[in-house]
């Protein structure tokens, strides 16, 4: 994953299936639902409820699980991994831009797992400037890798451009 690459296709033989785990780790503005609650819309581990008729923000978004192949196999879908995983780009100074992954709890603890571990040791060498780990109750932890030439003031500025996590 270069700095300019960015994934964007999705992997036609993955589906959602029974995995429902954005319904709890995302918020949704349309339905004012809180990041790390069920959706009163989900039927955990079936589907939405309201499917057809749900929100924007819900038909736009596809995990990176949905993604990618190459650093993500068919286990690591959310609800086995109690991981979800984005990767986004980040526009940044000077028509750069820099690659972005979020790692969102599903359940406590779950950001321990080797597995999870190897995932963002793969990421980060493939060239993830940044990794950002959203935790229950917590306040979200943001890492830059050793590699990431951005100075502490361009970092700064880079966190407070960061979307909405």
């Amino acid at each position: 994953m270069s700095s300019k690459e960015a994934v964007t296709e999705l992997i036609s033989t993955r589906s959602c299936g029974g995995c429902t785990a954005c319904c709890k780790t995302h918020a949704v503005v349309e339905l004012d639902k809180e990041p790390f609650t069920w959706c009163k819309h989900c039927n955990i581990g079936e589907g939405c409820s309201i499917y057809g008729r749900h929100p924007t923000d819900c038909k736009e978004y596809f995990c990176f699980w949905r993604k990618d192949a190459r650093y993500l196999t068919e286990n690591d879908r959310p609800d086995r991994l109690k991981v979800v995983i984005d990767h986004h780009r980040v526009p940044f100074r000077y028509g750069r831009s820099v690659a972005m992954v979020i790692f969102r709890e599903v359940e406590s603890g779950a950001m321990e797992q080797p597995r999870v571990k190897e995932i963002k040791a793969k990421l980060s060498s493939a060239g993830c400037s940044v990794t950002v780990d959203i935790l229950f109750n917590e306040e979200p932890r943001i890492y830059f890798a050793d590699f990431c030439i951005l100075s502490p003031s361009e970092k700064r500025l880079l966190i407070m451009q960061l979307p909405s996590i």
